[in-house]
């Protein structure tokens, strides 16, 4: 697909809009995982990806992305603060884990 470079010069000016989070739930999502902190960022991180494999596979919709981050940060929003990089992979690795079985239907 040939897309004709954006040229702001010539746009002259952007209009922005309030967010609405019903139409846009992963920014809610967004917002929620800063304020909780504790190992939230990295269970969205691997929640989000493992769901951004699906739906680029075909596996799932592309609204249902963030119903698959939404449901993995709630079961695991009492995983601990991560104090070393290997608590981090552990927390992105049972994210991606308990997505992937979401979205295999388990």
């Amino acid at each position: 697909v040939d897309v004709k470079r954006l040229d702001l010069v010539a746009l002259a000016r952007l209009d922005f809009e309030a967010h609405d989070e019903n139409r846009f739930p992963a920014l809610r999502l967004a917002r929620e995982v800063m304020a909780h902190g504790m190992a939230a960022g990295a269970v969205f991180n691997g929640a989000k990806e493992a769901a951004l494999d699906a739906f680029i596979g075909g596996r799932i919709k592309f609204l249902d992305m963030a119903q698959v981050v939404e449901d993995v940060l709630q079961k695991l929003a009492d995983l601990p603060a991560p104090i070393t990089l290997d608590d981090v992979y552990e927390a992105d690795r049972q994210a991606r884990q308990i997505a992937s079985i979401q979205i295999a239907g388990g």
